[in-house]
């Protein structure tokens, strides 16, 4: 089962520092205090 269809939340990562992760998730839209986070990035062709 793919994460998309297990009530996923999409936010934007804004800060990374070190071990510590910051996402912004849109108003009201929260994922659960516990849950993981999956990155996921687009292929990069430079």
């Amino acid at each position: 089962m793919s994460a998309q269809s297990m009530d996923a939340k999409v936010g934007k990562i804004k800060q990374v520092l070190g071990p510590v992760v910051d996402v912004e998730f849109p108003s009201g839209d929260l994922p659960a205090i516990f849950d993981a986070v999956r990155i996921t990035t687009e292929p990069s062709y430079r």
